[in-house]
C-alpha cells in the first residue's frame, strides 16, 4: 500500500513554510512542533510522527496518512477534505475547530468526544463519516464508540431525509424532486419508527421498556378500545381490566395467563396477531443484543 501511494511523488521533508503539492514524506520526527497555515495537496505521509504537535489553520487536501502517530497532538481550525488515514494513532488527541470533509478512516479512528464538533455540517456527508468510523471503532473493539457514531449516524440520515422531502435548500430542491421526496418521507418515517419501536437494537434498556410498556399498557388499552367481549358481569370493571392485561400477558409471553375476555372478535384476534408478532420481534431483537453483548466481554 505505501508504494502505491509513493509511487510518481518525490520524497520531500516537511520543513517551513509547510506546502507542498504531488510529495512523499516519510520517517520524520515532528514531535512537539508548531505547524501553521500548512497547505498541503495531493501528498502522502508515512511513518510521521506527531507526537505533542499542534497542526492549526491548515488545510490537507486529498492527502493520505500512513502509520502516522498523533499522540497528544492538537488539531485546530484544520481541514481534512478527501483525506485517507491508514492505521495511524490517535491517543488523546485533541480536535477543536476542525473539518473533516470526505475523509475516510482505515484501521484507525478518532474518539467520539473528539469529532463530535468537528462532524461535517452536510447531514449526507456526517452519515458517510459516521458511518466509516462506527465500523472502524467496531472493528478495534470499541463497542461504546461504535454506538455511539452509529446513532449520529442514523441521527444525519433521518436529518439527510427530512431535508429531502421539506426542499430545505437549493441542494435539496434539485436532488429531491417527484417521486423522491416521497421516497424519503416514508423512509423518514420507518426510521422514527424503528426508534421509537426498539430503538434500533442499540439499547437493551429501552427493548425491556418497550416490551413492558406494550404488554402492560399499550395492548390491554387497544383490546380496551375494540370492544373484545367479555364474561364478567357489567360491575366487575376492574376484573375486567386486569382480564385485558393477562390477555396481554399471554399473548406477549409463552405463559398461559387465566382470564374472561373473549376473543372471538375478529378485531381482537387481529390485535392478538400484531402483539405476537411485535413480542417475538422484541425478545429476538433482545437475544441478539445480549448475544452481542457477552461475545465483547
Amino acid at each position: 500500500m505505501r508504494s502505491q501511494y509513493e509511487l510518481g511523488r518525490k520524497l520531500s521533508n516537511i520543513t517551513s513554510p509547510y506546502s507542498g503539492r504531488d510529495l512523499a514524506f516519510a520517517g520524520q520526527r515532528l514531535d512537539n512542533k508548531r505547524i501553521q497555515l500548512a497547505q498541503y495537496r495531493h501528498c502522502t505521509f508515512i511513518n510521521i510522527s506527531f507526537k505533542e504537535a499542534t497542526l492549526e489553520a491548515s488545510n490537507f487536501s486529498d492527502c493520505t496518512f500512513i502509520n502516522c502517530y498523533f499522540r497528544r497532538t492538537t488539531l485546530r481550525n484544520c481541514t481534512f477534505e478527501g483525506t485517507r488515514f491508514y492505521d495511524c494513532d490517535f491517543p488523546r488527541v485533541s480536535v477543536a475547530g476542525s473539518r473533516f470533509f470526505y475523509a475516510r478512516f482505515n484501521g484507525c479512528q478518532i474518539a467520539f468526544d473528539e469529532m463530535e464538533n468537528s462532524l461535517p455540517s452536510e447531514p449526507n456527508i456526517r452519515e458517510e463519516l459516521c458511518r466509516n468510523l462506527a465500523q472502524q471503532s467496531h472493528a478495534l473493539g470499541l463497542v461504546n464508540e461504535a454506538r455511539r457514531y452509529r446513532r449520529s449516524e442514523t441521527a444525519a440520515y433521518e436529518q439527510h431525509l427530512k431535508n429531502g422531502f421539506a426542499s430545505a435548500s437549493q441542494w435539496y430542491r434539485e436532488h429531491f424532486v417527484g417521486t423522491e421526496k416521497w421516497r424519503a418521507f416514508f423512509r423518514w418515517v420507518w426510521s422514527r419508527t424503528n426508534r421509537f419501536l426498539w430503538g434500533y437494537c442499540e439499547s437493551g434498556s429501552r427493548l425491556i421498556a418497550n416490551f413492558f410498556a406494550s404488554s402492560l399498557i399499550v395492548f390491554p388499552l387497544v383490546y380496551w378500545v375494540v370492544g373484545g367481549s367479555g364474561n364478567t358481569d357489567q360491575d366487575q370493571t376492574a376484573i375486567e381490566t386486569i382480564d385485558y392485561i393477562l390477555l396481554s400477558l399471554s399473548t406477549a409471553t409463552p405463559a398461559e395467563f387465566s382470564h374472561e375476555v373473549s376473543i372471538d372478535d375478529w378485531l381482537v384476534m387481529l390485535m392478538v396477531s400484531i402483539q405476537s408478532l411485535y413480542s417475538v420481534v422484541l425478545i429476538a431483537m433482545f437475544a441478539a443484543f445480549l448475544f452481542r453483548w457477552s461475545s465483547r466481554q
